[in-house]
Order: structure tokens, then sequence, then C-alpha cells
């Protein structure tokens, strides 16, 4: 067995027994086999020596440790104040997960509400416009149907005449024999037999009214006759029949009537000033002004032409007003009395 020998006296002052404790022992058979140099064996460092403790170490000690602890105080806070922030934070972001969760569910459902919605509206618009559509021809063929059958209420009306301010009860219970007599010895008419062959005549439809005289209406065999009694009828002007004025116009329909009933500012009008009109078939007033034929198919247009060439109308209000289906007569304007379009 060797024995290694250290200096006698190291940097540090310690003695060679001091240092001895250090010596690694070592024999043949620690180098292991096939080991035999003493510079391959295993060595065992040298510790650091110890320096002696002086002021200026213990200072620095003091304030190392004191440096050192509150680091450990700062690293703790730190560590708990993150810890619970994270805590926090982490339970935040899970509620707010759950929150983003439910509402972008709730935006999905309401984006397929939204599309049905816009597709429905969109079907409605669709289908608006095509009911439109149909709507628009229904009217035309309505209106087609409508002039039609106006039309052919009138033409069926075209061999009647309508009589205007007789009594009630002045016909009795034979009303087509008193008219057939009545109308040819009134009006001066030459017939055959002294009378005028008469369909049907009868009062207006309506109970009777008190102070009220509903208008006759009277269907004639021959529209040769109607023609030859609204030709004496302008020719005779005024007719009176027990102290009452009779007046005899066309009949037409209701339609007509209250077309015509229309123009009866602008009648008045033309009444005052003297102008002659003429009402032709089915509403359209004519008169000639300052010798020029004027005709207008439009209460407005005609009220509107009257007004632009200093005609105004300036007869007293109505008195009472008239009702439809009733008939007045005008006060005398330098001549007869006037029946209006009533």
């Amino acid at each position: 067995m060797h024995q290694l020998v250290s200096d006698p006296q190291c940097d540090s002052g310690c003695s060679t027994q001091d240092w001895s404790q250090y010596v690694f022992p070592f024999s043949e058979n620690c180098l292991g086999p096939g080991n035999t140099n003493l510079r391959d064996a295993p060595r065992r460092t040298r510790p650091e020596a110890k320096k002696p403790l002086t002021a200026n170490t213990e200072a620095s000690m003091d304030d190392g440790d004191s440096i050192s602890f509150e680091e450990n105080v700062a690293n703790t806070v730190s560590k708990t104040v993150t810890e619970k922030i994270g805590a926090l934070m982490e339970q935040k972001f899970t509620e707010l997960h759950s929150i983003l969760d439910k509402l972008s569910s709730r935006v999905e459902d309401n984006t397929k509400r939204i599309t049905e919605t816009e597709n429905r509206i969109s079907d409605g618009e669709d289908r608006t416009t095509t009911l439109e559509n149909k709507l628009a021809e229904l009217e035309q063929r309505v209106n087609i149907l409508t002039d039609r059958a106006e039309d052919g209420e009138n033409r069926s009306r075209r061999d009647n005449i309508r009589i205007i301010g007789l009594k009630e009860g002045a016909e009795g219970s034979q009303a087509v024999r008193f008219f057939g007599t009545w109308l040819p010895d009134t009006l001066g008419l030459e017939t055959k037999r002294g009378s005028i062959k008469i369909d049907r005549a009868h009062r207006a439809l309506g109970p009777p009214k008190k102070n009220y005289n509903r208008p006759v209406i009277i269907k004639l065999h021959n529209f040769n006759d109607k023609q030859r009694i609204l030709a004496a009828v302008r020719e005779k002007g005024e007719i009176i029949y027990q102290g009452d004025k009779i007046y005899i116009r066309q009949d037409l329909s209701a339609q007509v009537r209250e077309a015509r009933r229309q123009f009866n500012g602008v009648c008045e009008r033309l009444i005052q000033r003297g102008l002659r009109f003429q009402m032709r078939y089915p509403a359209s007033l004519h008169f000639v002004f300052n010798g020029e034929q004027c005709s207008f198919k439009s209460p407005r247009e005609a009220e509107d032409f009257l007004s632009k060439n200093e005609m105004p109308n300036s007869l007293p209000p109505r008195n009472p007003p008239f009702r439809p289906g009733t008939y007045k007569t005008e006060e005398k304007l330098g001549g007869p009395s006037i029946l209006l379009f009533l």
C-alpha cells in the first residue's frame, strides 16, 4: 500500500495532520483491473478553504439574509396573488365561455328564424305581386262588365219615360189606362184611338213619403211614341196638372242620373247667364259660348271654364238642399222655372 503525502504547510496554514484526513487511501485493488497507473486512479477533490469571518462579512451576511427574506416574501406574495388572479380569471373565463356559448346558440337560432322569415317575406311579396296583377286584371274586367251592365240597363230603358211632380194616387188603380189617355190629352198628341199603347206604368220603388211625390215610370210599347212625347214636352215647355208643375224626362239608370246630378251647379250658372245647354247621354254637358261649341264630361272642368270666363255663381244657396232621388224647381230667372238633373 502506498500513501500520498501532502505539503508540510498549505496556503491556509493548516498542518499536515489536518490535511491528512483528505488524503485518499487507495490500494491496487481500487485501481481496478488493468489500471496500475496511479494517475489513472479516481481522486477526491480538494475542498475550498474556509475564510475567517470579519465584521464586514457578518454585515454583508445580515444584508443578504434581509434581502433573501424580502425576496422570499415577495416571491410568496407574487405567487399567491398570481394563483388567486389566475383562479379568478379562469372562473370568469369559464363563465364568459358559457355565456358566449348561449349567445352563439341564440344567434344561430335567430339567424335561422331570420332566414325563414326572409324566405316567407320573399314568398309573400311574390304572391302579392301575382295577386296585384290578378286584381288589376279583375278590376279591369269588373269595370268593363259594369259599363256593359250599365249600358244594357239604359238600353232596356230606352222605351221608358219618367214623370215627376204628379201627385200620389192621381193615376188611380188603373195606371196603364190612365196614362194611356192622360199623355195625349196633356201634350196634345194625335192618336188613332185617343190613347197610347203602354206596357207598364208604376211609381218608383219605395213606400210613399209625406210631402213627396214619387216619380212615375212608364214603359211605352213603341219607341216612336216615346220620341213623340219628348218632342211634345220640349215644344209645350211648361206642363201644369191640377195646379202642379209636371216634368217628363227620359228614364235613365241611377248611375247616369247621379252623374248628371253633379252638373247642377254648372247648369245653374248657365241658366243665370241665359245660355242654353244640353245634356247628352250618358252625362256630357254641351253649350255654345261666344259662338264656340263647348262640351264637358267633368263638372270640375266645366266649373273651371266658367270661372276663367268670368261667370260667377251668384245664385243663393239651396234651402233646403237637394236630396238624391228628389226634384226641385228653381226660381224664375227671366223665364219659366227649370228642373235640373236630380
